[in-house]
């Protein structure tokens, strides 16, 4: 802890002498600046007059306190989460958040969104059998009850294929096996490669698979960034 301690307050004061501001400290100083000058807060009030914010289940404690100042006289506010895809908890996201958050302001109403257009009916039935093991409930304050939300969804669409589910040693056994899909349903059962997709969180995960692709001589076109083999 000491280490950490010493290692932190040399970072804090290299970005002081360099007169810059991490992520973490535009959110900190933000609140600081709405706690202490009134009358900033009050001209950000006047240019947000309606609110919208997504993902609002990963949102931290100083983020919720931010949006609650600026909201707290004109409640024209939308947040938009779902407490079964809070996945940022190690980096102080308190999923709380949203479960209380129809209790914070008065006339809140809530609006459960439960059709799903992207998936077929097999992949919505798993990831409902899986969201029922979730923790999460909401809080009824005024019926002083919990209860669980509309939590499972409905499919828009019927399918036959069922999802599967592997674990592998390391990201290049992944992508191996994910190629050697690909070329299996190419080969044996004439799907065309541009039938294909392999989706990823992020761009940075695609290296591997891009690299093998080449490798096999696989063309193909990557969507929400450059190509691993054109970045320099």
């Amino acid at each position: 802890d000491e280490i950490f301690r010493d290692i932190f307050h040399g970072y804090k004061q290299a970005l002081k002498a360099k007169r810059k501001l991490d992520f973490d400290d535009m959110i900190l100083c933000c609140y600081e600046l709405f706690s202490q000058r009134q009358d900033i807060l009050n001209a950000w009030r006047r240019k947000f007059v309606y609110i919208l914010v997504d993902e609002f289940q990963d949102t931290n404690n100083l983020q919720e306190a931010i949006l609650l100042r600026l909201a707290k006289y004109n409640t024209n506010i939308v947040v938009v989460g779902d407490v079964s895809q809070a996945i940022y908890q190690f980096r102080a996201a308190n999923v709380e958040n949203i479960v209380k958050f129809p209790n914070k302001l008065p006339d809140c109403k809530r609006f459960a969104l439960v059709y799903n257009y992207r998936s077929d009916e097999p992949i919505i039935r798993f990831a409902n059998e899986t969201m029922k093991y979730s923790i999460y409930e909401y809080h009824d304050m005024k019926l002083g009850k919990r209860y669980n939300p509309e939590r499972d969804c409905y499919e828009s669409r019927d399918g036959q294929q069922l999802p599967e589910f592997h674990v592998y040693a390391n990201t290049d056994a992944e992508d191996e096996a994910v190629i050697s899909e690909m070329m299996r349903l190419h080969d044996d059962m004439g799907v065309p490669y541009s039938h294909m997709a392999v989706l990823s969180r992020t761009s940075a995960y695609t290296s591997g698979i891009e690299t093998k692709l080449s490798h096999y001589g696989i063309d193909y076109d990557k969507r929400g960034g450059k190509k691993f083999l054109e970045t320099r």
